[in-house]
């Protein structure tokens, strides 16, 4: 079991938002059968919850055992990993499975979808901002110029992993050493994540900010493709209560955005509301 990825308590957050998020998908696409699934980190299928040393479904399974089913994609880069996947998947004709860089499969597979005539949610749950595999490969594990394709597509929707851990200590890093080597391919690396250098602004541990640049740069401003409804969830580690990452939804749909609205506020409250509603088109959910 130990080949398996390995979750954290925190972790089902984001699967139990993605999972209530397809239960409202499901609804459209049995009634429209418009509906694709892009998963662009799709990991070993089964993850290894190591609080309970037991296997769980991942989100390519969560989405694959929903009836009747429907389109997926899934990418996964790591070569071991995506053995597993494939095994995993075996029996569900409907997930097609890519190995390799999900920056360089996203063309393939956006070209496999009718354009304007499918409704696509893409979950992108990278475990950090550089893929380091065996024999010294190494690639991004997403790019500004991914999401840009992504967004750009007709009819989709975001669900993203922004990985704070990682952005945070690489930019620490960088203040504590900016003569060293290492440090310029950090910022080459956070740059290529980011899709600018506004980055550079930010102080390493201002987690809020690292949230609001990569929002106005990545899904906010810009062109009439960008999305109109944006929101995230904080996810902290269940122990040290650090911050490890957002979970951020973007949509070009306003029941999308309320749906997605209404469900992360429930898991950040539970079922207490705030005093104040935050509005579906722009929904921050932090501490």
């Amino acid at each position: 079991m130990n080949s398996y990825i390995k979750v954290k308590p925190h972790s089902h957050r984001k699967y139990r938002i993605l999972q209530k998020y397809l239960a409202a998908c499901e609804k459209f696409s049995n009634k429209y059968q418009n509906f694709v699934y892009i998963d662009t980190h799709g990991g070993s299928g089964k993850v290894l919850d190591v609080s309970k040393n037991q296997l769980d479904d991942g989100s390519i399974l969560i989405v694959a055992k929903i009836k009747p089913s429907f389109s997926c994609c899934v990418v996964e880069v790591d070569r071991l990993r995506c053995t597993l996947l494939k095994d995993c998947v075996r029996d569900y004709p409907n997930v097609t499975v890519f190995y390799g860089d999900c920056n360089v499969h996203i063309d393939k597979i956006l070209r496999m979808i009718p354009e304007g005539q499918k409704f696509v949610l893409c979950f992108s749950d990278p475990d950090g901002l550089v893929y380091r595999g065996k024999g010294g490969f190494s690639c991004p594990q997403l790019t500004w110029k991914t999401i840009d394709k992504i967004t750009h597509f007709q009819r989709t929707e975001l669900l993203l992993n922004l990985p704070l851990e990682a952005i945070m200590r690489e930019a620490a890093y960088i203040l504590n050493n900016p003569d060293s080597s290492v440090s310029h391919s950090m910022e080459v690396t956070l740059t290529n994540f980011f899709g600018s250098d506004k980055w550079k602004s930010v102080e390493p541990g201002d987690y809020k900010t690292w949230l609001r640049v990569y929002l106005s740069e990545r899904l906010e401003n810009g062109d009439k493709d960008r999305y109109s409804y944006i929101g995230a969830i904080l996810v902290r580690d269940s122990y040290t209560r650090a911050p490890l990452y957002y979970l951020v939804y973007a949509s070009k749909y306003w029941l999308g955005g309320k749906i997605m609205r209404d469900i992360m506020r429930r898991e950040f409250y539970g079922e207490t509301k705030p005093l104040i509603e935050q509005p579906y088109e722009r929904f921050i959910y932090e501490d």
